[in-house]
């Protein structure tokens, strides 16, 4: 056996769109050929939005097979946000990247394998313009990947002729470092990805790869997608040259214990369908806390009902906090309005872990099904006329610290919501509250994209 696969588990992350007719039968595929490896191994699927029934196939099929991990997003944010999402829950020492499709087989995993030990490489990625790749491959695709390498080369000087092929191999400490700094969901993902993985010193080889191109639609690239790719390669370039960006900071992933806080309005049958959700999240360990009129008629190991028929969320935290333990290191904020995916509580700590963080939020985004109505009042909220330079609140922006966050799907420092006067309940906003008195703890209010909420807007004028 290779010395490299001894001892150690390798996660193959597979993000899939609508891949129905062949999902099911591609995982079977490459079950049978790493199991012929004689690997310890997981596959991590990620379901990046599909209508279709992927997902629902994969379940059904595997559900008994813990082999598998099976992770769904409830919106479509593009390949660069799945593979962040799956990797969070992967456990492998190696991360192996693969397209659904397999028109990248899983055959090429030895070469890598035996190009990461010879090489000592951090990253071993898959590339068409290797000399002994073998292609049957558009012209037009071909033409257009030699233009693409002619940019990338000009703007970053990346050791790399290949930065698009679907195949690549990293040690986890190099995802690790890397992954979490990405912006880019969908159009430059790899690009900034390498990016950032060269800019922190991993040794990144490269290896041959036989492809062939069997989909109709695979020779074709949208306008706006080669603009929207360019978009995001100058975006990148912005970022590591001009900013310095990926330079920034971040903590171990330190697993905290999150007491939520879930504040219920409603009391309809969509706030009882989210209290179900957060109550299922995989992640281990957490407790929720409701306050509001109804209880749902929910019980639950990790659930607690405050019953109040304050309208304010400050006197309703103060009931709380009166009947109340707060359990772990962390408080969580939720309105019962809104729903979050399961990649939600596995990230924070990279940021919350950093010193002087008091409190993290990110941006309320709208959800899968909504009216026209509610799409135009998600429009609204997040125009800058009438939210000025909070704009952040609604949209995906650059991790930045900021003046306010938030109070919807806030995370603070379990001190700081202790040391709250009882006396400012009853004179402003709690999301006015808690940023102020982190600012004057002398500690700071960081605002990540990563740390998003699906929220329901108004859908009519009342």
């Amino acid at each position: 056996m290779n010395p490299l696969w001894k001892d150690k588990k390798i996660s193959i992350l597979i993000p899939f769109l609508n891949e129905e007719d062949v999902i099911v039968n591609n995982l079977e595929n490459l079950i049978c050929y790493l199991q012929g490896l004689g690997l310890d191994y997981e596959i991590v699927a990620i379901d990046d939005g599909s209508t279709d029934s992927s997902f629902k196939k994969l379940q059904n099929h595997f559900k008994k097979d813990n082999r598998v991990v099976l992770v769904h997003n409830e919106i479509n944010f593009g390949k660069g946000w799945a593979l962040k999402t799956g990797f969070e829950f992967s456990s492998g020492d190696l991360i192996l990247f693969l397209d659904a499709d397999l028109e990248l087989s899983p055959r090429h995993l030895p070469n890598f394998l035996r190009i990461m030990e010879q090489t000592e490489s951090d990253v071993v990625i898959g590339s068409k313009m290797h000399e002994d790749s073998v292609l049957y491959y558009p012209l037009k695709r071909k033409i257009m990947s030699t233009i693409f390498y002619i940019m990338t080369r000009i703007l970053f000087g990346l050791p790399v002729r290949d930065t698009q092929t679907g195949i690549k191999l990293f040690k986890r400490e190099a995802l690790e470092a890397s992954l979490p700094r990405v912006l880019v969901k969908r159009f430059a993902f790899d690009i900034e990805l390498l990016v950032i993985l060269v800019r922190k010193g991993y040794k990144i080889s490269q290896a041959p790869v036989e492809l062939n191109f069997s989909r109709a639609a695979a020779g074709r690239i949208k306008i706006s997608t080669a603009i929207n790719m360019i978009f995001d390669t100058l975006s990148v370039f912005y970022r590591s040259v001009l900013l310095k960006f990926y330079d920034r900071p971040l903590g171990r992933n330190k697993k905290y214990h999150y007491t939520i806080i879930a504040f219920s309005d409603s009391a309809d049958n969509y706030e009882k369908n989210n209290l179900h959700s957060l109550l299922n999240q995989s992640y281990e360990n957490i407790n929720v806390i409701c306050c509001g009129s109804h209880d749902f008629g929910i019980e639950h190991k990790r659930l607690r009902f405050i019953r109040s028929e304050k309208k304010q969320y400050s006197e309703r935290l103060k009931i709380i906090l009166k009947e109340c333990e707060i359990k772990g290191e962390y408080v969580v904020f939720f309105m019962l309005r809104s729903s979050i995916d399961h990649r939600f509580f596995f990230s924070p700590g990279r940021v919350l872990s950093l010193e002087n963080i008091g409190a993290v939020a990110g941006y309320a985004g709208k959800r899968r099904e909504l009216s026209n109505f509610e799409a135009l009042s998600y429009t609204v909220f997040g125009s800058v006329f009438y939210n000025m330079s909070l704009t952040y609140r609604f949209k995906s922006r650059s991790p930045r610290f900021v003046s306010e966050l938030p109070l919807n799907g806030l995370f603070v420092k379990k001190e700081i919501i202790e040391s709250l006067s009882p006396s400012l309940f009853e004179k402003e906003r709690l999301e006015h509250i808690i940023s102020r008195t982190v600012i004057a703890k002398g500690q700071k209010l960081y605002y990540s994209p990563d740390f998003m909420v699906y929220l329901k807007f108004p859908d009519n004028l009342k």
